[in-house]
């Protein structure tokens, strides 16, 4: 589990036999987890693709990283909706 500020990220790597690996970043809230409530998590695919297993985890990070950075307004609006699921 990485930490992003206010966000934590999960990565779930997943290999494509023959052609390496690719995975997806499921992000949660800090906050969430200090409340010992229910975790509201958001999966997102990362349509990454490298050739070792390593290589996609740091990829995936990277891309997490930027995407909290840029489209944090979406991420958030992403958690609200699975909230109220």
């Amino acid at each position: 589990m990485y930490s992003l500020g206010a966000y934590f990220l999960e990565i779930f790597p997943e290999s494509i036999p023959g052609d390496g690996w690719t995975g997806a970043a499921r992000f949660s809230r800090r906050s969430d987890y200090k409340l010992h409530a229910v975790v509201t998590t958001v999966t997102f695919p990362s349509h990454i693709f490298k050739p070792s297993r390593r290589q996609a985890e740091g990829a995936i990070a990277d891309w997490a990283r930027d995407f909290v950075k840029s489209s944090g307004d979406v991420l958030e609006s992403s958690l609200r909706l699975a909230s109220r699921v």
